[in-house]
């Protein structure tokens, strides 16, 4: 009888801890949007940036208005469009050589290390070609969609990152 009596004190000095209250309602999506508003402001300072496009010389890949995301610290490549620095402002530019290739143009088509270069997105054609040129170490050449407009050796330190994707306008959404 002792041991009946014994559980049943235990169990009678047991209490029930109160819940952690849990925010309802507006004070839920108040918490939320101040959450994603602090991971959001980290990636952009860290990790991502966004661009607007104001000029047309790529055209065909980005019009002005679009709005893309931008890879801080990735690695430039042949092909892939980067935001590169500039004196009147950033600029996005496609990723024609890279260092230690000779590069040529002609006819606004470009050729790298003897090969010509497949570029589907390539429009336009400079009403004169830059001469043959070796990149140095460390250097890119980079070059518009649409060849009429002007293209720069850039040091690697020169750019920003990589364009990932067009973000606005929706209709236009979609990774590059």
């Amino acid at each position: 009888m002792k041991a009946a009596n014994r559980k049943k004190t235990t169990t009678a000095k047991r209490r029930k801890t109160p819940e952690a209250k849990k925010p309802r309602g507006l004070a839920a999506v108040l918490v939320c949007a101040i959450a994603a508003l602090l991971v959001g402001l980290t990636l952009r300072s860290f990790a991502f940036t966004l661009v607007a496009v104001r000029s047309e010389g790529m055209q065909g890949t980005l019009r002005p208005g679009d709005i893309v995301l931008v890879a801080r610290g990735a690695k430039p490549e042949r092909g892939r469009v980067v935001l590169a620095g500039a004196s009147n402002g950033s600029v996005l530019r496609r990723v024609i050589g890279e260092p230690g290739d000779t590069v040529r143009v002609e006819g606004g088509a470009a050729i790298v290390n003897g090969m010509p270069l497949h570029e589907p997105y390539r429009t336009g054609a400079a009403a004169e070609d830059p001469p043959e040129a070796t990149l140095a170490a460390g250097v890119y050449l980079l070059m518009p969609d649409d060849r009429a407009w002007e293209c720069a050796l850039v040091e690697e330190g020169g750019i920003a990152g990589c364009a990932l994707a067009v973000i606005w306008p929706l209709s236009r959404a979609g990774f590059l």
